[in-house]
């Protein structure tokens, strides 16, 4: 049996079908990495995108050795045993607070300031404070210097660029933390020097910057091929190895990223 339908219920249908697919949602349309990739690591009220990566964020958005943690609205950043607060991006330059420093100049154990210089550096405009701890003043009677805290009931100095402990003290150890320039001049008690460390200081990357930069100005998103330890731009269509016009791509020839699946 044939079943004839009424030209105007026909009609009727293809309107429907092709409102339906007028309005499938663009995401549906584009690659599911470029999707994510889109999206910056939260926590609190900051926001991090390439190159750093972390909780709903894939590794595939970031590059190595900048792998974030959310923990109490806090962004961690952790080198080795040492974790920093990382307090805000701008440009290529994360700006970063000792979190064993953030409440207490005391911490158990004594760590120097440590990153990897192999994708780090330090911003200009930050000199470092030193921190000795451990400290005996064998000359009775001294007044009590600004720059002196204690440890335990142990004298411990702090000082710009090593200059300012008592010629008589000798320390067990000394660690050095980069500050703001703005804030050297204005370190007359212990309480000033603890809110000096907690603006924390800069470190600029580097993390295929100019290739991301390239990216972006295709509207790309930049991203990291694990397999092939290389940089990748998420398209809306597709990844390519630069650029979303895919200009390295020769004869338009899929990124190697397209035979990943994404996590």
């Amino acid at each position: 049996m044939h079943l004839n339908l009424h030209p105007i219920f026909s009609l009727i249908l293809l309107l429907i079908a092709s409102l339906t697919l007028i309005h499938i949602p663009k995401s549906f349309c584009q690659d599911q990495r470029y999707v994510t990739c889109g999206q910056p690591f939260r926590c609190g009220r900051s926001n991090f995108n390439y190159p750093f990566w972390g909780g709903d964020r894939p590794s595939d958005c970031g590059y190595p050795g900048f792998n974030l943690s959310c923990q109490n609205n806090v962004a961690i950043l952790a080198f080795e045993s040492l974790r920093y607060r990382a307090l805000s991006m701008n440009g290529q330059r994360v700006i970063v607070a000792r979190d064993d420093l953030w409440d207490d100049l005391c911490p158990t154990p004594i760590s120097d300031t440590i990153f990897n210089s192999s994708i780090f550096r330090y911003s200009s405009g930050y000199p470092n404070v030193t921190l000795s701890y451990g400290c005996s003043i064998p000359i009775p009677g001294l007044t009590r210097p600004l720059n002196q805290f204690d440890c335990q009931g142990t004298p411990s100095f702090y000082s710009i660029n090593a200059i300012g402990n008592p010629a008589e003290a000798v320390c067990n150890r000394s660690i050095s933390v980069p500050i703001n320039q703005d804030r050297t001049g204005n370190l007359g008690s212990s309480s000033s020097l603890q809110e000096a460390l907690k603006e924390g200081f800069g470190l600029e990357w580097e993390a295929n910057n100019s290739n991301c930069e390239e990216c972006d100005r295709s509207g790309g998103r930049c991203g990291y091929n694990s397999s092939s330890n290389s940089f990748v731009c998420f398209c809306t269509d597709r990844p390519y190895d630069l650029t979303c016009n895919g200009s390295q791509n020769t004869n338009d020839e899929p990124s190697s990223m397209d035979n990943i699946r994404p996590e």
